[in-house]
């Protein structure tokens, strides 16, 4: 029996997403005053801002149609396989990895 395959290409894959931006840096802290008159204790600075997400991934691009086929004959005396599906869509690109934290102040 003859076969006929005429699949469709696969899509291509999606790129992935750009990194997130670092968090902004904490404040910085208040210095120690040492004085004539007494001592100013420092303060703790202030802590840094989370990092931002990163971008989604793009999409993967559609996959291709199957190939039309004619098939002419003058006498069908055996069966014939037939494939002619589409071609699987791409995978989406991977999201871009957060951004790390800001540094503390």
């Amino acid at each position: 029996m003859p076969n006929v395959i005429a699949r469709g290409d696969d899509g291509a894959d999606g790129f992935g997403g750009t990194p997130g931006p670092t968090g902004a840096p904490g404040t910085k802290g208040k210095d120690a005053e040492c004085h004539w008159d007494g001592d100013d204790s420092p303060d703790d600075g202030g802590k840094g801002g989370p990092g931002q997400p990163g971008s989604n991934g793009t999409a993967g691009q559609d996959g291709r149609n199957g190939s039309g086929i004619v098939i002419q004959v003058s006498d069908f005396i055996v069966g014939v396989d037939v494939d002619t599906r589409g071609g699987k869509g791409g995978n989406g690109g991977a999201g871009g990895p957060g951004g790390a934290g800001g540094k503390g102040g």
